[in-house]
């Protein structure tokens, strides 16, 4: 998910699964969450999501904390972030332990995990 450019305000982000996500991307700063700039994701909400076997899960917060941008109450199987982190609330760091991620079945098997993602109970 990229934050970019004009229309990047109250967009909600909720019960998705992100697995090795940007897998292909070589650069240093690719993240499941990318704010290109300050001044981005105003009021974005980004919850009760599973990201994992990717890479960090944002870049950057740079002032989104500051203009309502909440990033909370995700499972999170990755770094969180190598730059500001002022946006990112509580998480919950459990292995999500997928039923066949090689087969593309998401379904988490961790019983700490089945209210999140795109297979929340």
């Amino acid at each position: 998910m990229r934050f970019a450019g004009a229309a990047t305000e109250a967009i909600v982000i909720e019960y998705n699964t992100f697995y090795a996500n940007g897998a292909g991307s070589a650069a240093d700063s690719r993240s499941e969450i990318n704010i290109d700039d300050a001044g981005k994701a105003m009021n974005a909400m980004i919850a009760r999501n599973i990201f994992a076997g990717g890479h960090r899960v944002i870049n950057d917060c740079y002032d989104a904390g500051a203009m309502g941008f909440h990033l909370e109450d995700n499972v999170v199987d990755v770094p969180v972030t190598d730059g500001d982190a002022g946006c990112v609330g509580p998480v919950v760091t459990e292995a999500p332990q997928f039923a066949d991620a090689g087969a593309a079945d998401f379904h988490p098997e961790n019983p700490a995990v089945a209210a999140y993602g795109a297979y929340a109970d």
